[in-house]
């Protein structure tokens, strides 16, 4: 286990400029995780801040270029609490390309709470700003440019003292040469996926106020560019 005693400032940037290969990229970054066991951070009166960006930049290599951009305010393997009041800003940005280069998969994905295991997450004052942004792609054939983006999203319990999140997805563009493209968005405040099967261990507590702000933007198309699929779903709870 962890414990930090303290207020906790935080900012992690994974981001990517020129890859001359074209190989498929995934640019990742996490604020916070525990794999390794439970995780205290904070204390009462704090004011914790964490910022994480994930962006996937211009692309201007020779081959098509292929990425995956991904924003993870937390991944929680256990149980995590945290005091205080705590600010969380997590964006993923999808990749563009450059001048003379092709882009045919440009995804981005940002989730501000991120739960893969049944363990209890405790918060403070939870104030959040989550994006995705779809990125351009601009050539033929079977190619996404689609955004994802959450809240929270979690397999065990939530205990909250408030929470007040703005969760955006905006689907990416379809540019000249992009004939069939995806560009779809999903954006979600809370998902709770009750992996334990009515044991009522999924419980969401929040005791003070709850705001959720969520806003879903199918992605277009510029130029002669043809987008096959734009679609738009945004869900509270």
């Amino acid at each position: 286990s962890l414990t930090v005693d303290e207020a906790l400032n935080l900012t992690v940037t994974a981001a990517t400029a020129v890859t001359p290969k074209g190989a498929a990229m995934r640019v990742s970054a996490i604020g916070v995780s525990n794999p390794n066991g439970d995780l205290t951070l904070g204390r009462d009166g704090a004011a914790n801040t964490i910022t994480v960006k994930a962006d996937a930049g211009t692309y201007t290599g020779a081959e098509t270029g292929e990425s995956w951009a991904e924003a993870n305010g937390f991944v929680q393997y256990g149980p995590i609490t945290i005091s205080g009041d705590t600010t969380l800003n997590v964006s993923a940005q999808g990749m563009a390309p450059g001048a003379g280069s092709t882009v045919s998969l440009a995804e981005a994905k940002a989730i501000g709470i991120n739960g893969s295991s049944t363990g209890a997450v405790k918060l403070g004052g939870l104030t959040g700003t989550i994006s995705a942004q779809g990125g351009t792609v601009n050539t033929g054939g079977m190619v996404f440019a689609d955004a994802t983006a959450g809240g929270i999203d979690l397999r065990g319990s939530l205990t909250s003292d408030s929470t007040d999140l703005t969760v955006t997805a905006t689907g990416g563009t379809a540019a000249a040469g992009a004939t069939n493209a995806d560009v779809r968005a999903t954006a979600s405040g809370l998902v709770q996926r009750n992996d334990n099967k009515g044991t009522g261990s999924d419980k969401l507590t929040v005791t003070g106020p709850a705001t959720l702000h969520v806003t879903a933007i199918g992605g277009g198309y510029e130029g002669t560019g043809s987008a096959g699929k734009s679609s738009a779903v945004a869900t509270g709870i």
